[in-house]
């Protein structure tokens, strides 16, 4: 009977069978790919008004917008933050998308270290949707230099592979996020720097035409370039545990003129050395191995031959 088929109603009937198992074998990949999300996080960067971060190990903290910048909120304090950063983390934070689906049930939490005890919890809002993620396990590999972060979308059982180092961006601590700095200036638009130290020590830096005077006398003009180098992007270390403590009558006191003014002082509080910057008014730092100090505190005799 076969023998005696037609081979075009044979050719037919192929054709058939195959167009029926292409349509079931992408209907089935369509579903599977539906059943996964493609983005963790809905939201616009410009969006996002605040985050909390509790990361394992660390105290929780909060970046929060106020009008057009951020600021870092822990123990009660708020701090001015990095504008940069936080803008860059919120476009990571916007932007992830899922590369793989690594589990799709509980069972496996503990393994990819997305469980709430083990996971960095992060909380993102907008406005009043707000959005949970259980930052997990990060997994790189060293011979193609390449890194996936596990995450978990707060009530989904399933959990995500991310390419990037996502997880160094937020398992940290609230210092990661704020800003330490004392002095920001281009060296070249520094005319004029008062120092003011203890005794008979101070003196003015000037700007003087085509040279540079420390006090009455020529400095040299190598090591003069050498120190606005050095202060020109002067950060802070260690926070002071203190509230708006009184700095005035302190023993050190910079002062800048550039396209701004700044003013950076010490003074010993408690037997410990307090620095404050005029950029940073809220803000207090330690100088416990005087590394501050010694930069920025010179002597006169530092820029004469």
């Amino acid at each position: 009977m076969f023998n005696k088929a037609n081979p075009k109603i044979l050719a037919v009937a192929f054709l058939v069978l195959l167009a029926l198992v292409l349509v079931v074998f992408f209907t089935d990949s369509d579903r599977g790919r539906r059943s996964f999300r493609s983005e963790l996080v809905e939201f616009d960067p410009g969006e996002i008004d605040r985050m909390h971060i509790a990361p394992k190990g660390a105290d929780p903290f909060d970046l929060i917008r106020q009008d057009s910048t951020w600021r870092v909120q822990t123990s009660g304090k708020s701090y001015p933050a990095k504008q940069g950063q936080i803008q860059r983390t919120l476009e990571r934070v916007a932007g992830l998308e899922v590369s793989q689906v690594v589990a799709t049930s509980s069972d496996r939490w503990t393994q990819y270290e997305v469980s709430d005890s083990l996971a960095t919890r992060i909380k993102v809002q907008a406005g009043d949707e707000a959005i949970g993620l259980r930052l997990g396990k990060l997994n790189f590999d060293p011979k193609s230099r390449s890194a996936v972060t596990y995450i978990r979308q707060a009530g989904d059982e399933n959990v995500y592979g991310v390419n990037g180092f996502f997880k160094r961006t937020l398992a940290s601590n609230a210092e990661v996020f704020m800003r330490k700095t004392l002095v920001e200036v281009n060296p070249s638009d520094i005319n004029r720097i008062e120092i003011e130290s203890p005794g008979d020590k101070s003196f003015v830096l000037s700007r003087q035409t085509n040279q540079w005077q420390a006090g009455e006398q020529t400095a040299d003009s190598a090591s003069v370039s050498q120190y606005l180098q050095e202060i020109s992007s002067l950060k802070g270390n260690n926070f002071a545990d203190l509230s708006a403590p009184d700095m005035s009558d302190s023993e050190y006191q910079v002062t800048i003129d550039g396209t701004k003014e700044i003013q950076v002082r010490a003074k010993k509080i408690n037997g410990q050395w307090i620095i404050h910057s005029s950029l940073l008014a809220e803000t207090y730092f330690t100088d416990p191995s005087g590394d501050i100090r010694n930069k920025l505190f010179v002597e006169r005799s530092r820029f004469i031959k």
